[in-house]
């Protein structure tokens, strides 16, 4: 048994070791296997233990044979329960305790979503921002700003989000806070979601010396017609809008910003963005710093909820994969490892180092609530707890979910707008896919660095000698 990744000491010791005193066992709920050339890859997903069995033990797992060595260590640390355990009670004794000692109210904000502006030029059919009120940030309130986030970090570094509306629909804001942050001598990075418009040479350098900018989410529509027209830029007297994005994504890269390119992909334009992700790859594969992934519009979640047949989405799921292979021929794909780490948050709703900063200095929990939700302001210490709390209160989809194995990375927050309100046997299906491809990569990665670790001490050694 060769153990990939260790269990968390914090769910271990609030879980304690099993033991097991006779009587049949069954495995764990919070389970996921995965076959490997190598053997069975077990990854328990509540204390994120990491686990290689070769196919001896593995048979003896599956057997549960409690005779075996590995077999005993396993049922100690979670892997296999008796029957009638109650696996669920568990897991949220010991979720409980992770929680009350990893949030503190009283640390320093270190995250900043801050909106220079709700307004935007361009006009996507799909926005969840379409009836949003569309205000700017003025300079007053970008330097206000500033001083706020110099105050709530405590002198520590913080990360920087810019959203929108689109960004740099007012720069000027970004400006302001950047370059009082800059004389503060405080030390940011920043990405920022953006249409990649309104970028140019300049401003590129701009971004990157003056704001910080490490990275950047771009999304894409589709080839040039597609994309020209979901996008219905305010602009009517210019050249292609699909062509100066592309373009600012090389400028981008030159510059060292890592890009990434977000496929939106729904019925629409599936077959065309099968184009545009070879399109892609043959102009941005050589950056190691461009990834593409390709994401499900509309997949049923919050309000953007639509009833797909089982029909469609294995279409979609099918032109998902088919496309995802093109990039990952080309290294473009982003590849997901396993989350070897509990986390603490779902997202920075419910992450007490967060906040969103409004255009107007309001401040919220959720950058998809723009127009209301607020728990406080620049301009003042008050704060709303009852809307914190609001926004830490999770939920289940459905009493099934209790036991699912995949629980642990699927839980919910109860006020989140664009949370999946549906599951069903295709989604648990994709879910554990993914899964799946996360343990596989993983597992090659620690196999590469156990090599890379060998050839190190073997030149080491000749060296030595």
């Amino acid at each position: 048994m060769i153990q990939i990744n260790k269990p968390l000491d914090v769910i271990i010791k609030a879980a304690g070791k099993q033991k097991y005193s006779g009587g049949s066992l069954r495995f764990f709920t919070y389970l996921q296997t995965c076959d490997s050339p190598d053997g069975l890859l077990l990854y328990n997903l509540m204390t994120r233990e990491f686990l290689l069995l070769d196919n001896v033990e593995a048979k003896s797992f599956r057997n549960i044979d409690t005779s075996n060595d590995s077999v005993r260590y396993l049922i100690e640390n979670w892997f296999l329960v008796p029957t009638e355990f109650d696996d669920y009670l568990l897991y949220k004794q010991t979720d409980t305790v992770f929680r009350l000692l990893a949030v503190n109210d009283k640390s320093p904000l270190t995250t900043f979503v801050i909106y220079p502006t709700t307004d935007c030029n361009a006009r996507c059919f799909y926005c969840f921002e379409l009836a949003c009120k569309r205000t700017n940030m003025t300079a007053e309130t970008a330097r206000d700003v500033a001083d706020f986030i110099l105050k709530k970090s405590c002198g520590k570094r913080v990360h920087i989000m810019w959203f929108g509306g689109e960004p740099l629909y007012n720069a000027l804001a970004i400006d302001i806070i950047s370059n009082r942050l800059n004389d503060a001598g405080l030390e940011f990075g920043a990405e920022m979601v953006s249409n990649g418009y309104l970028f140019d040479e300049a401003l590129v350098k701009k971004a990157c010396s003056e704001w910080k900018l490490k990275a950047i989410q771009i999304t894409l529509d589709g080839t040039e017609q597609i994309y020209n027209k979901t996008k219905a830029y305010i602009y009517k007297d210019v050249s292609s809008p699909f062509i100066r994005v592309l373009d600012n994504i090389e400028l981008l890269c030159n510059a060292g910003v890592k890009v990434k390119i977000r496929l939106n992909m729904d019925m629409y334009n599936y077959d065309d963005l099968k184009h545009l992700s070879t399109q892609l790859a043959e102009r941005f594969s050589s950056y190691e710093n461009c990834v593409v992934y390709v994401a499900l519009l509309f997949e049923n979640v919050g309000k953007c909820y639509t009833e797909r047949t089982d029909e469609v989405k294995q279409i979609l799921i099918k032109k998902q994969n088919e496309i995802s292979e093109i990039l990952n021929s080309y290294g473009m794909y982003r590849k997901s490892n396993l989350m070897i780490y509990r986390q603490v948050n779902q997202c920075m709703a419910d992450n007490c180092k967060s906040t969103t900063i409004l255009p107007d200095g309001s401040l919220g929990r959720c950058e998809h609530y723009t127009d209301g939700e607020y728990y406080g302001s620049i301009y003042n210490d008050a704060v709303d707890m009852s809307v914190i709390r609001k926004f830490r209160e999770r939920s289940l989809k459905a009493d099934k979910c209790r036991t699912c194995n995949l629980l642990t990375k699927c839980y919910t927050l109860k006020a989140c707008p664009i949370a999946e309100t549906h599951c069903d046997d295709i989604d648990k299906e994709l879910k554990i896919d993914q899964v799946k491809k996360e343990m596989i990569n993983s597992y090659d990665l620690f196999k590469k660095n156990k090599v890379k670790a060998q050839e190190e001490h073997e030149e080491e050694t000749q060296f030595m000698s």
